[in-house]
């Protein structure tokens, strides 16, 4: 799921100076780490870019179908019910 390898990747990173550095709150990125809600595009774009320097693209292109997976499968819940 995007929401734990999110949780791994900012293990060691300060959530503060993350949001700081992305220009967001650092409650949007709690909210992201417990799956609360997914990045848009923008915001998931600068999150790979601090977090993954010259290497974002690839981090950007799993993420963003992992995403559209993880929103797909809870569309798909809620038409069944």
């Amino acid at each position: 799921m995007f929401r734990d390898e999110l949780k791994s990747a900012l293990s060691n990173v300060n959530k503060a100076d993350l949001a700081k550095d992305i220009k967001c709150h650092r409650d949007t990125i709690a909210k992201m780490m417990r799956g609360d809600m997914a990045p848009n595009v923008s915001i998931l774009l600068r999150i790979c870019r601090a977090l993954f320097g010259d290497e974002w693209d690839m981090a950007y292109i799993r993420w963003s179908i992992m995403i559209d997976m993880e929103k797909e499968q809870l569309d798909n819940l809620k038409q069944q019910h």
